[in-house]
């Protein structure tokens, strides 16, 4: 029997090595199973020249309060959480806005689907950028950084 976590093979009849390397003899009879990786994406967002100036961390902190129902603000960064978001710290950046973010992929599709469209338009509301926008900057940012070929 073949059996994979996270995508990678592993462990498959007792004895026989997997991909770590490692038999299931040497495990004590289990089947190896890498530690669970924490799901957290930071990023940046640029933010339009004429809302650049009204980025600032009350009205991070509004933004927050109004999609979220939640803000919690530690010096120049704000918290929150809602839905399939369990962490999310806000900070401005020069001309951008700076995002950790860690989702909780276990949810109900329809809780991710409004977390989605809350997270959406709170970054439309601090960004002055929709989503849509915000999807082809970054295509257009990575076709940039591709090499060439």
């Amino acid at each position: 029997m073949f059996t994979t976590y996270g995508g990678h093979s592993n462990v498959t009849a007792e004895g026989a090595p997997g991909e770590f390397g490692r038999s299931r003899d040497e495990l004590g009879g289990q089947a190896y199973a890498p530690p669970a990786i924490e799901r957290r994406a930071v990023g940046s967002y640029s933010v339009r020249p004429a809302v650049r100036a009204e980025l600032t961390v009350d009205r991070i902190v509004a933004a927050c309060e109004a999609e979220f129902g939640f803000a919690e603000r530690s010096g120049d960064a704000v918290s929150s959480r809602y839905g399939a978001i369990d962490s999310l710290v806000v900070r401005p950046g020069k001309g951008e806005l700076l995002v950790e973010l860690r989702m909780n992929p276990k949810v109900a599709n329809d809780v991710a689907g409004e977390t989605v469209r809350r997270y959406n338009r709170f970054l439309a509301t601090l960004t002055g950028y929709t989503a849509k926008e915000r999807a082809k900057k970054a295509q257009k940012a990575a076709k940039a950084a591709a090499p060439a070929g």
